[in-house]
């Protein structure tokens, strides 16, 4: 008889080698499933699986149990249905930014990648609907719509994917003109988790799917196509910038609040960022609609109340290459996509509380004294304000979850190389510049703040999650979430939780 040490031994090996044998067991079935559809699935195994599924992100680099590039609705839906059968989580990879790489299913799952790239197609009709493929990128969809006439609001970057933009919002320097890029989305063509396909889904024909859909669709279904209702190109166009440097932080906060109360009365046709810098320095950059005569004098106001000694550049262009001169190349077929290595977090400052002077002071003061090793800039975004087309639509129309913003921050820092490895300090970095701007807000902003999950920030818990990224909107999410996805084959750290 074995000595007890070895019998226990004996055992834990028996039982690692049975719990072994059906995980292995249902891996190669996983696999074989995949191939008997047709989908040759990339696993770690495959010479291109490293290429294939690095991440923008190379921070936060995922282990995907495979990927497959499927040529049809049909293929997705087989993909799905092999998944499912597996105990396999799903995502879907449009343009593959997503800031915690969830595109490729995160670090925390390893899912099967259903990457897009093969839905590319982009249709116009003559009353302005554009059906885009959910493998397009922005800049290729702008091109495209440029040729009709017709543009929709959207992301600066060419190379970002339609898919994510336009499921979790969406933000453009027209966006105060139109709407997020969700907003304009009016049906989805989709494959729901147990594989059925389901084509424009609209708020008449389907209101929970779609309500769904537009705001949060990767935890409900795999869009394949949006449908969106364009917009004809406005006749004139106007890049600007104006930008200090060596300022000190008492004028950096004049200045920030100088702009915050000017951006609150601001005409919806005006899209500007107030962005912060090293070195003390601040620009104000974006984009008006409309002719010089009236940007001049909506520009005259917030000139107005700052200091001198700024330099300006001020262009007038065409739509298309106002796009460019803020976004650069964007035929995405001229250059391969860059990576990062970084870490960011997001702030949706509310309306009917402005940021105060103490806030303001704070922040620019923990950068003033702070020191780093990381490439930093700070991003605000005006969303709100005077006839801002974001916030007039209901909460009840889709299900983004913050209809009451003013500012948009993104709080961001790359390592040195923008490679790895990441700096130890960097999150620490982050984490306080932006403690040091919301604790002086806390009591009186309460549960009206929130955050932008396009920045997605994989450092939230689960209930900051539920609260800064939906708030109200939270309940009736997981309602749906277990009527279209109980066994929650789409998922991803964040995903909604069923009710």
């Amino acid at each position: 008889m074995l000595p007890t040490p070895l019998l226990t031994a004996a055992a834990l090996l028996l039982s690692a080698s049975i719990e072994a044998g059906p995980v292995a067991t249902r891996q190669a079935s996983f696999a074989n499933c995949l191939s008997d559809a047709g989908l040759a699935p990339v696993t770690s195994d495959s010479s291109n699986y490293d290429s294939l599924s690095a991440a923008y992100n190379q921070r936060l680099q995922p282990s995907p149990a495979a990927l497959v590039t499927p040529s049809t609705i049909s293929d997705i839906s087989s993909a799905i249905k092999c998944a499912s059968a597996a105990g396999v989580p799903i995502s879907a990879k449009s343009g593959g930014h997503s800031y915690a790489s969830y595109g490729l299913g995160g670090v925390e799952e390893e899912a099967l990648i259903i990457e897009l790239s093969n839905f590319k197609n982009i249709t116009v009709d003559d009353d302005g609907t554009a059906k885009i493929g959910a493998g397009n990128r922005l800049g290729d969809v702008a091109l495209a719509l440029n040729e009709k006439g017709r543009g929709l609001p959207h992301g600066t970057c060419p190379y970002v994917g339609i898919g994510g933009h336009a499921s979790y919002g969406g933000y453009g320097y027209a966006s105060r003109m139109w709407g997020l890029t969700v907003d304009t989305v009016i049906g989805f063509d989709a494959v729901l988790a147990n594989g059925t396909v389901v084509e424009n889904v609209t708020k008449d024909s389907e209101p929970d799917l779609y309500w769904a859909l537009a705001g949060a669709a990767p935890s409900y279904a795999l869009v394949t196509s949006f449908y969106f209702s364009t917009f004809a190109t406005p006749s004139n166009s106007i890049v600007f910038s104006y930008s200090y440097y060596g300022l000190s932080v008492a004028d950096q906060s004049s200045i920030f609040l100088a702009f915050q109360s000017w951006g609150a009365e601001a005409a919806p046709e005006l899209g500007v960022s107030f962005i912060v810098g090293t070195g003390g320095s601040i620009q104000f950059y974006g984009a008006m609609y409309s002719d010089r005569q009236t940007y001049d004098a909506e520009i005259k106001k917030l000139l107005d109340q700052v200091p001198g000694g700024y330099d300006e550049s001020v262009q007038e262009l065409s739509w298309i290459d106002s796009l460019s001169a803020v976004g650069g190349d964007l035929d995405t077929s001229n250059a391969a996509d860059s990576r990062d290595s970084f870490f960011a977090k997001s702030l949706m400052s509310p309306e009917d509380t402005p940021i105060t002077e103490e806030a303001i002071t704070a922040f620019f003061q923990y950068l003033a004294d702070t020191d780093t090793d990381t490439n930093w800039f700070v991003e605000v975004d005006l969303y709100g304000g005077n006839g801002s087309a974001i916030n007039s639509v209901s909460l009840d129309d889709n299900s983004f979850g913050r209809r009451n913003s003013l500012l948009v921050w993104q709080l961001y820092a790359s390592s040195s190389t923008y490679g790895n490895p990441y700096p130890e300090f960097g999150v620490t970095y982050v984490q306080a510049m932006y403690g040091a701007l919301v604790s002086p807000m806390l009591d009186s902003w309460n549960t009206t703040y929130g955050a932008y999950i396009n920045y997605v920030d994989p450092t939230l818990t689960d209930d900051q999650v539920k609260d800064l990224y939906w708030g109200t909107q939270y309940d009736r999410l997981s309602t749906l979430r277990t009527k279209y996805d109980p066994q929650q084959v789409f998922k991803n750290a964040q995903s909604i939780v069923p009710a």
